[in-house]
């Protein structure tokens, strides 16, 4: 390819940090931001709460429920990889298709070992519709109402793949299609308790479209780009879950233009209406500090945490997501929640629930003057944390062994770097 543009990495931290409302605060509520910065992770945690705070200065908790259970112009659903994220609603169809891509295997692999048929689950279903008809029930009102024969266990085999019985099953294959949705009981996205109730019919026929059009992959590729710009191959088609043969015949067929990076191996492609955006130094203010929860965006779109991290601190050391020390130039993405400082990854942070504040640490070489600044981020977010949420986890059961070491370890004393 002719005339290449090359870029430098502090250039690519400030596009990336721009897109996703980190160099200046965005316009456009809570829905908005998801709209821009992309489906966000949640499953059952407090990241939605803290990625949109970090977006949206001042948002509240109640801004964030409001949106997603009384307006609904976003919401919660199986997507890409089958994770639970939060969604423009616009989107839902296509992140039930792509999430049926990535259970399809899953399904195949219950109905081979596990004492269950199409026809029993087809069966069961339509029994689930009938009793959702009237109102949103809990799992326990429904296995109330359903006739007890259809309702069988799927012993060892089903248990091993995360499928108890006949009901769950029949549950988890309804939410994929976009009959069914799961609501946070209590009407707050770190919940572990949920009700189920239909989907709108047409939410089900365009989920039956898109999941044997051949442009899915496509259209995740055109929001992949608009959010996460300049990327590699190997980024989108990790987000996507799909292969990267797949992967770069969507890019293709979007015309994505193509970047040298400067200080970095990697190759990265971006939309061509962004190339002026491109060529302009960046403005990201060294002491602009933001607190991200796990999987946000920012980091998690990308494959290596190198770029984000100086030189002098790749030898810094975390906990991966096994609970064992890692270098953090090595790990592909980071298990905790992070303190990004213009753009550049400089230390981490946990809340611990017993004594209600926030522990942290930084990488050595981290300016006093910064210090100052970050202690009271972290007051701020700490108060919020306490005021409204009450916790932040990971996921809904983020409370056990592992949880204790990510805050043991930060308490301990010392920098992260050696």
């Amino acid at each position: 390819m002719t005339n290449v543009l090359e870029i430098g990495v502090e250039q690519l931290r400030g596009v990336w940090a721009e897109r996703q409302g980190l160099a200046e605060p965005l316009a456009g509520g809570v829905s908005g931001v998801v709209g821009r910065c992309g489906w966000m992770n949640s499953a059952g945690s407090s990241v939605p709460y803290v990625a949109l705070r970090a977006r949206i200065p001042g948002c509240t908790r109640s801004d964030v429920d409001l949106e997603v259970f009384e307006s609904e112009s976003i919401i919660e659903a199986f997507a890409v990889r089958a994770c639970t994220m939060l969604l423009p609603r616009e989107d839902l169809p296509l992140a039930l298709a792509s999430a049926h891509r990535a259970l399809a295997p899953h399904f195949e692999k219950v109905y081979q070992t596990c004492p269950v048929t199409e026809r029993d689950v087809k069966v069961l279903s339509e029994v689930l519709v009938r009793v959702l008809q009237e109102e949103a029930l809990t799992l326990e009102a429904i296995r109330d109402s359903v006739p007890q024969q259809l309702v069988r266990s799927l012993g060892n085999p089903g248990k091993q793949l995360g499928e108890s019985t006949t009901l769950s099953f029949a549950l988890r294959n309804l939410r994929v299609d976009g009959v069914v949705q799961r609501v946070p009981a209590d009407r707050r996205l770190d919940s572990d308790r949920f009700t189920f109730k239909l989907l709108p019919h047409d939410i089900a026929q365009e989920v039956a479209q898109l999941r044997g059009d051949e442009t899915l992959v496509k259209e995740l590729c055109r929001r992949f780009f608009r959010w996460a710009s300049p990327a590699t191959i190997k980024e989108f088609a990790w987000w996507a879950g799909t292969n990267q043969k797949e992967a770069q015949k969507a890019m293709k067929a979007l015309r994505l233009a193509q970047a040298k990076v400067r200080e970095w191996s990697e190759t990265v492609w971006f939309f061509e209406d962004d190339t002026a955006k491109l060529r302009k130094p960046p403005h990201l203010k060294p002491d602009a500090i933001t607190l991200l929860p796990v999987r946000d965006n920012y980091l998690y779109f990308r494959r290596g945490l190198a770029v984000f991290v100086r030189p002098e601190d790749q030898g810094a050391e975390v906990l991966d997501w096994r609970g064992r020390p890692a270098r953090i130039a090595e790990m592909e993405n980071i298990h905790n929640n992070a303190i990004v400082a213009g753009g550049r990854l400089v230390g981490v942070w946990e809340y611990d629930p017993e004594e209600e504040e926030i522990v942290w640490k930084t990488f050595n070489g981290v300016p006093v003057f910064l210090q100052r600044i970050l202690a009271a981020k972290i007051e701020e977010l700490e108060n919020f944390v306490r005021n409204q949420l009450g916790d932040v986890q990971f996921y809904g059961m983020d409370t056990g062994l592992k949880r204790r070491q990510r805050i043991a370890r930060l308490r301990s004393g010392g920098s992260l770097s050696h």
